[in-house]
């Protein structure tokens, strides 16, 4: 279950790539004094966190979906490209 998430950052839903679920749970955590936001999300166990800078926060399309727990360098699966990419 997400927790409630300041007005002013609309998230996209966000896919766990490992079990190709919506993750269990998002947090933000705003740093004021470096003036951006991390962003954690929670599966199987398991975290992932994305740091952004307050301008790119808000330009986030909420109605795309992001993918966590992707390692590096893999492509995404067919079936997940069109849920990432519309």
């Amino acid at each position: 279950m997400s927790e409630p998430l300041p007005d002013r950052y609309k998230l996209p839903k966000i896919m766990c790539f490992v079990c190709k679920k919506a993750v269990e749970r998002i947090v933000i955590d705003e740093d004021e004094y470096n003036m951006s936001i991390t962003i954690t999300v929670f599966c199987h166990g398991s975290k992932d966190a994305m740091r952004l800078d307050r301008i790119n926060a808000h330009q986030i399309d909420e109605d795309a979906t992001g993918i966590a727990f992707q390692p590096d360098g893999t492509e995404l699966p067919a079936p997940m490209r069109s849920i990432a990419h519309g």
